[in-house]
């Protein structure tokens, strides 16, 4: 479907994160990733999406996902080689096709 719609297939993409270490067993973590492609492409035939048929005519693509995230995390159980913790956190999603 990606070559019929004119998708390229590298996708570029953005994600970066932060974490703060604020005491000894606790943290904060911030974060933000962003997708996005898309296309526009003359189509031959017919193509069917969903209840949708398209004719021959010129078909425009577009995917956007981006997310903010954020979360604290407690570390009950920690040692020099692991650790454990209870997180607690929250995403904002926004999607446009």
């Amino acid at each position: 479907m990606e070559e019929i719609l004119g998708l390229d297939e590298n996708i570029d993409s953005f994600d970066v994160s932060v974490e703060w270490r604020f005491f000894d067993r606790h943290r904060l973590n911030v974060g933000y990733f962003d997708l996005s492609r898309d296309a526009t492409t003359a189509i031959s035939g017919t193509i069917n999406i969903g209840d949708t048929i398209f004719f021959s005519d010129v078909l425009k693509t577009e995917f956007k996902w981006s997310t903010v995230a954020a979360a604290y995390t407690w570390s009950f159980l920690q040692t020099n080689k692991y650790e454990f913790g209870l997180s607690l956190g929250a995403h904002n999603n926004h999607i446009k096709v």
